[in-house]
C-alpha cells in the first residue's frame, strides 16, 4: 500500500492491521492529551477496538471514500491523518489529524497535509477540501491557517465533547487556490482536454506516446508489441484539440474482468489528472458491459525504480490493491506486480 516520504525523517503510510498494537500504545499513552479535543478517545480502550478502526478505514479505502494513514517519525508511529467523506461526484473531502504530544514541533502534520492535498487536488481531481477545528484548539487551527485555507465561519455547538459542546471553525481550500497544486499554474495546458474512445489509428497513437516515455517504455520490442496489440483493443485517448496527449488500451479477459493493457501520457502533460480521467472512462465502459473487476500489471517494488514507484502510487490512489507478484513473467530483471480493483 502507499508510502509517501515526508522528508529524510518522516513518512506517511496507509494504516494496516499489523499496525494496531503500535497505534493503540500511541493512543493509550496520549489519552489525556488527545481527550482535550477528540471525542472518540474513550471509545478506543482496547487493541481490538483499534483493529476495528483500521478495518473500517480499509473498507473506506477500498470503496474510494477515504483512508487513514499513519505518520512515522524517525521510525516511530507519531500520529494519524485521515481523509474522509470523500465524494468524487461532488469533488469534496475532509481532513482530520492528531499527533502524539511528544512528536509536536517537527512540522509533521503540515508536511502530511501538503502531500494529501496534492493527492486530493491532483489524482482525485477534487475541487474542495475542508478542515474543521474546535474554536479554542489553536494548535489544530494553526495547520489550515499556515497552509492558506480560508476561514469560512463558525458552527455553534458543532460537536459534543464528552460533557459539553464546542464551536467549530470551518476552513476550506479550493483546487484553484492551492499554491502547490500543479494544476493551478497549468490550467491552460489542462483546459480543453477531451477523453474519447478511439476507433482508428490506435497503433500510431500508442507508438508515438510510448516513444515519448523512455523512462517507462525503453524496450524496443515491447513498444513494437504494444503497437500491434492495441489495434484490436478498446482504446481511449486524451486529446487537446487535434493533438493526442495520452491513451489507455483495455484487454478484455472474461465477462467479469478487464485489464489496463497499456497506458501512457506524454511527459509535458503529466500531473494534469489525465491518467485518472482515462481510467474513469475505462471503468465506465466496463460497467456498461457488466464487468466487475479491473486489473493492471506494473513493475514490482522488488526492483527499485522511481518512475514505477510513482505509477504504483497512482494506481493505489484510485483504489487499486496489490494482489500478487510474478517474479519471472517479464523476466527476472523486471518482476511483475498485479493490482486490481472492484468496479
Amino acid at each position: 500500500m502507499f508510502k509517501i516520504i515526508l522528508g529524510s525523517d518522516a513518512e506517511l503510510r496507509l494504516l494496516e492491521l499489523h499496525h494496531a498494537d503500535e497505534l493503540f500504545v500511541l493512543t493509550d499513552s496520549n489519552r489525556k492529551h488527545l481527550r482535550q479535543w477528540l471525542p472518540w478517545v474513550d471509545g478506543n480502550s482496547t487493541v481490538n477496538e483499534t483493529k476495528g478502526f483500521i478495518e473500517g478505514s480499509r473498507k473506506r479505502y477500498a470503496a474510494n471514500t477515504g483512508y487513514d494513514a499513519g505518520i512515522w517519525y524517525q521510525g516511530q508511529l507519531a500520529g494519524v491523518l485521515g481523509c474522509f467523506g470523500v465524494s468524487l461526484s461532488n469533488r469534496f473531502a475532509s481532513i482530520g489529524y492528531w499527533l502524539g504530544e511528544e512528536y509536536q514541533g517537527h512540522g509533521l502534520i503540515t508536511r502530511a497535509c501538503k502531500v494529501v492535498l496534492d493527492h486530493a487536488f491532483g489524482e482525485w481531481n477534487l475541487n474542495r477540501v475542508e478542515i474543521r477545528c474546535a474554536m479554542d484548539n489553536r494548535k489544530s487551527r494553526a495547520i489550515p491557517e499556515r497552509l492558506g485555507f480560508t476561514n469560512e465561519g463558525m458552527i455553534r455547538d458543532g460537536e459534543w465533547l464528552y460533557d459539553h459542546f464546542v464551536d467549530h471553525i470551518i476552513y476550506g481550500m479550493l483546487a484553484k487556490d492551492w499554491p502547490s497544486n500543479p494544476h493551478g499554474a497549468s490550467d491552460r495546458r489542462a483546459s480543453g482536454i477531451e477523453i474519447r474512445e478511439v476507433h482508428s489509428g490506435k497503433g500510431h497513437l500508442c507508438e508515438q506516446t510510448l516513444r515519448a516515455l523512455p523512462d517507462w517504455f525503453g524496450i524496443e520490442q515491447a513498444i513494437v508489441n504494444y503497437t500491434a496489440d492495441v489495434e484490436s483493443m478498446p482504446t481511449f485517448g486524451a486529446f487537446k484539440g487535434d493533438q493526442a496527449v495520452g491513451f489507455l488500451s483495455l484487454k478484455i479477459h472474461s465477462e467479469a474482468t478487464g485489464e489496463i493493457y497499456v497506458m501512457g501520457i506524454r511527459p509535458e502533460f503529466h500531473r494534469l489528472r489525465i491518467g485518472g480521467r482515462l481510467v474513469q472512462a475505462v471503468e465506465d465502459h466496463l460497467r456498461k458491459s457488466g464487468h466487475r473487476y479491473l486489473t493492471v500489471k506494473t513493475l514490482s517494488p522488488a526492483r527499485e525504480n522511481h518512475e514505477y514507484e510513482a505509477t504504483r502510487r497512482f494506481y493505489a490512489s484510485i483504489g487499486f490493491a496489490s494482489l500478487e507478484e510474478f517474479p519471472t513473467l517479464w523476466g527476472e530483471a523486471n518482476p511483475c506486480l498485479m493490482m486490481a480493483k472492484s468496479l
